[in-house]
């Protein structure tokens, strides 16, 4: 009865009679809709502001700890970078990175690569055949590494373990798009490469 499904006569003994369907329908509609409108009403006065607000300021982050993973991760930044490309590597792990030398050089070709290298990555990366990169030796990179499209995405790669044998040895990476960032990092590359903070420039690569 308080649903509106039932009838019920007022007569002694009391008698309840069920309600056409089609009428039932028609409670229970306007009953949903009356329900619906009390979550829109939710939706779009207390969540649709913090939505807007967050979604400005909203950045995709992904872990990615498998070689195919990572193979695939940097290829896809590869593609993705509009006109430039930009890597800090401090390691280089041949079984990752052997794999997308033919990529970044034909991006090379078409698109601006800078990449600023320890000298075990430059004396690594000069027996792969890369062409096309400006390539510029830092005196104390950092043991880890990151690649930049200039379509707002971040590639970290990090090792722990570099220290012990190669067995022990655990890396993975973490990607993020967040163009803030990418502009962060992007700034702070390019101020090595005008400072010239570099040893010397490796014969395989193009000068800045």
């Amino acid at each position: 009865e308080r649903r509106g499904w039932v009838e019920v006569d007022a007569s002694r003994p009391m008698r309840f009679r069920a309600k056409p369907p089609p009428e039932v329908v028609g409670v229970v509609r306007a009953e949903q809709q009356q329900r619906l409108g009390r979550v829109e009403e939710i939706l779009i006065k207390d969540l649709l502001p913090v939505y807007e607000t967050k979604g400005a300021e909203s950045t995709e982050i992904w872990f990615i700890r498998s070689v195919p993973g990572m193979v695939n991760r940097i290829r896809s930044l590869v593609s993705s970078a509009k006109k430039e490309l930009r890597l800090m590597m401090g390691h280089f792990e041949a079984e990752v990175y052997g794999r997308v030398i033919g990529e970044i050089s034909e991006t090379a070709k078409r698109k601006r690569v800078r990449a600023f290298v320890s000298e075990d990555v430059a004396q690594a990366l000069s027996g792969t055949g890369i062409q096309g990169a400006e390539i510029m030796i830092g005196a104390a990179v950092a043991p880890f590494n990151i690649i930049l499209s200039d379509s707002g995405e971040v590639l970290f790669h990090l090792w722990s373990g570099l220290d012990g044998p190669p067995e022990r040895r655990r890396n993975f990476m973490v990607y993020v798009s967040d163009s803030s960032i990418e502009k962060v990092i992007r700034d702070y590359i390019d101020a090595l490469f005008s400072a010239g903070q570099a040893g010397r420039t490796p014969p395989f690569s193009r000068p800045p």
